[in-house]
């Protein structure tokens, strides 16, 4: 009998047919790698910064600040978008309890704030999701309300060795046991002063009525040559020059002088001074105007009120000619930090107020204030005396007020850090791209598991169709056994490099890391 007449029916046609499973095998695979490159290759293009309190008391608004990137990748690098942002408080449960959308301010930030529910204490969350077209970005921070919240501190500002506040001994021009007793203190306006742009001393000096006034020389101008009478605080205006001030302070009884003291002044290099057009003890009710010296066409006002950040809020231009953008002060002591940097508040002004309550007399303001004054410098003779007699200085309550809000004018806030979206992002990335492998190793283990069976069934028919063809052609027992190894051999070494392949596939999808 010829050898085609035990051939397979169907021929060619049942060969494409076998074929159809291996291409079906070698497609799935091709698509499960193809699909892990692909979720492997998204890449976050945005950032939302959310900038808020860690604790606020519990009822009033709570300041938001957002700062929103795009174009992460761009080899320029990214820019500040102005998308709506909308903002939530939830609890721990997902309960929305205040909503509120931060509005593009003139800073090139997004500002806002969210008044949460009267009553609600507790840690709750923040929620910042952008709006508009393209994909969201969001981001959470927490935020704990509390009915006694706790206050933030200023730090000292960084400040070189030879740029810090530094006093010499008050020195007697004539010592002696019958030379009176003078008290010679400084304080700076803003706590520090800014090179080539005027500057405020206030300055206390005991016994009252002398003349204070400042020595000139080649780091500093004195803007008062002949000085002021302290009564018992004199304010003489200055201006800086170079990267450190170093003067002497000298106080005459008539035209005799009386004591000196040497004092390096505070410089804060690159940063902000800024001149109030209100003074420092406002009645209620009042406004405030401030203005950034030496000119800007935006800056950002934060506002902060005993302690608590209430307000925040940007202006255009900073010129003083507007209030802040917070309305009518509510009494107590106000700090306004006003910057130009959005990013950061090394480089801010400092202004402080107090808001006198309804009937409060000058008296009690000054007492308010000698109080927090002491806290911050313990051993100020001046805060001293208006503690023990706040009614004797009232007649001069401006004046001692602008001295003891300087005393709280030492130093800066800094800004709460911002939390970022791109964490949570590049975690929503990897979660993604772990579903993503699990499912082509799910399809890949299938696809190998078919292909096994494909196998053993084609090697099972093999067998059979060799035996048939052998026995027809009446070939030796021995032969036949043979033959059916070899094709066995030649079917299990096939599908075993098909196997391997697919392992191959495997362990490279599993060694792909995330996003």
């Amino acid at each position: 009998m010829s050898r085609g007449a035990g051939a397979r029916p169907g021929g060619k046609a049942s060969d494409r047919f076998d074929l159809l499973p291996r291409l079906a095998y070698s497609a799935a695979a091709a698509l499960a790698l193809a699909t892990v490159l692909v979720s492997r290759g998204d890449r976050i293009d945005a950032d939302l910064h959310l900038i808020a309190p860690v604790e606020a008391p519990a009822g009033r608004p709570v300041p938001l600040r957002a700062r929103h990137y795009v174009g992460l990748t761009r080899t320029e690098g990214p820019v500040l978008s102005d998308a709506a942002v909308a903002v939530e408080l939830r609890d721990a449960a997902g309960t929305v309890h205040a909503r509120t959308r931060l509005r593009p301010g003139h800073a090139n930030t997004l500002e806002g704030a969210l008044t949460p529910p009267a009553g609600l204490v507790g840690t709750l969350r923040l929620r910042a999701t952008t709006g508009g077209e393209g994909p969201q970005t969001r981001v959470e921070r927490p935020l704990s309300l509390a009915t006694r919240a706790a206050t933030v501190q200023p730090l000292p500002r960084r400040l070189p060795p030879l740029s810090r506040l530094t006093l010499g001994p008050v020195r007697m021009q004539q010592p002696g046991p019958e030379a009176p007793a003078v008290t010679i203190e400084p304080q700076v306006a803003g706590g520090a002063c800014v090179p080539e742009i005027d500057c405020t001393l206030y300055i206390h000096a005991e016994p009252a009525g002398l003349r204070v006034k400042l020595r000139a020389n080649a780091s500093l101008t004195p803007l008062e040559p002949e000085g002021a009478v302290a009564d018992p605080v004199a304010s003489l205006g200055l201006r800086c020059h170079g990267p450190e001030a170093q003067g002497v302070i000298e106080v005459f009884r008539g035209e005799e002088l009386l004591a000196s003291r040497s004092i390096r002044l505070p410089l804060a290099l690159a940063a902000d001074a800024a001149r109030a057009q209100a003074p420092g003890l406002l009645p209620t009710g009042a406004q405030v105007s401030l203005e950034l010296q030496g000119g800007a066409d935006s800056c950002i006002a934060d506002a902060f009120h005993e302690g608590h950040w209430r307000h925040s809020a940007s202006l255009r231009p900073c010129d003083g000619q507007q209030p802040l953008a917070f309305g009518a002060l509510s009494p107590g002591r106000w700090r306004i930090q006003l910057r130009r940097d959005p990013f950061s508040a090394e480089t801010a002004a400092v202004r402080a107020f107090y808001v006198q309550t309804p009937g409060q007399s000058a008296a009690q303001a000054l007492l308010q204030l000698a109080a927090a004054a002491r806290q911050r410098a313990p051993n100020d003779a001046l805060a001293a005396e208006v503690l023990a007699a706040p009614e004797r200085h009232a007649r001069a309550a401006s004046r001692v007020a602008a001295y003891l809000l300087a005393i709280l004018e030492r130093g800066l806030v800094p800004m709460p850090a911002a939390s970022s979206s791109y964490p949570l992002a590049l975690a929503a990335g990897r979660q993604r791209h772990a579903r993503v492998q699990k499912l082509a190793l799910l399809v890949l283990a299938m696809a190998a598991l078919a292909l096994l069976t494909d196998l053993v069934r084609r090697a099972l028919s093999a067998a059979a169709d060799a035996h048939r063809i052998m026995a027809e052609a009446e070939r030796p027992e021995a032969a036949l056994a043979r033959e059916q190894r070899r094709r066995l051999w030649r079917l299990a070494l096939s599908g075993l490099s098909l196997l391997l392949a697919f392992a191959a596939i495997g362990v490279f999808v599993l060694a792909l890391g995330g996003p």
